[in-house]
C-alpha cells in the first residue's frame, strides 16, 4: 500500500484554514483565516482555540479581542470598525460616517482619556467653569426606541463626572 502524500501548504509557505467565527445580523457566517507553518491540522487547532476563547468571552459577558486580557473601548471600537463595518460599506461611507464619528467623538471620550485623573486635576486646581460633554451623535444610527436610554446614559455619565470633581 502506498504511503499517504503529505499535504502541501495552500497559502504560500503556510497552511490556511477558514473557519466560521460568528454570524452577521442577517445570519450570514463571518469567516476568519487561520495559518500555520506546520500543518493544516495545526491551523484547525488554532481556529478551534479561537472559537473556544470567543465562546468563553461571550459567556462571561465580555468582548473577545484575540490575545487581550482586558479591552479598552478604544481597542474594541477599532476592531468593530475593521471587522463589522469596513467590509460592508462603501469606503467613503466608512471613512466619513463611521470612522469619523468613532475617532472624533467617541474615542476621545470613552477610549483615550483617563477621566478619574482628569476630573481630579480639575478639582485640585479648583476649576468651577463649564464642561462640555458632546453626545449629539449617539443616537444617529440607533433605532428611535433607544433614544431615551441613550439620553439617560449620557445624563448619568455627566453626573458621575461632575461628582468626581467634588
Amino acid at each position: 500500500m502506498p504511503r499517504k502524500k503529505k499535504e502541501a501548504p495552500n497559502h504560500g509557505k503556510y497552511y490556511e484554514v477558514k473557519a466560521v467565527v460568528g454570524h452577521r445580523i442577517d445570519g450570514r457566517p463571518v469567516y476568519k483565516s487561520f495559518y500555520s507553518k506546520i500543518s493544516k491540522e495545526d491551523a484547525r487547532n488554532k481556529a478551534e482555540a479561537y472559537n473556544v476563547q470567543q465562546a468563553l468571552a461571550d459567556q462571561a459577558g465580555g468582548v473577545f479581542l484575540e490575545g487581550q486580557k482586558t479591552v479598552t473601548f478604544g481597542r474594541w471600537a477599532e476592531k468593530w470598525l475593521d471587522v463589522y463595518n469596513k467590509p460592508f460599506v462603501d469606503d467613503n461611507t466608512f471613512r466619513y460616517t463611521y470612522q469619523g464619528i468613532v475617532k472624533k467623538h467617541l474615542l476621545p471620550f470613552f477610549g483615550t482619556i483617563a477621566w478619574e485623573e482628569v476630573m481630579k486635576a480639575f478639582s485640585d486646581i479648583g476649576y468651577k467653569g463649564a464642561l462640555t460633554y458632546e453626545c449629539m451623535f449617539f443616537t444617529r444610527h440607533l433605532p428611535r426606541s433607544l433614544e431615551e436610554d441613550v439620553v439617560a446614559l449620557s445624563l448619568h455619565i455627566a453626573r458621575v463626572l461632575e461628582e468626581m470633581m467634588e
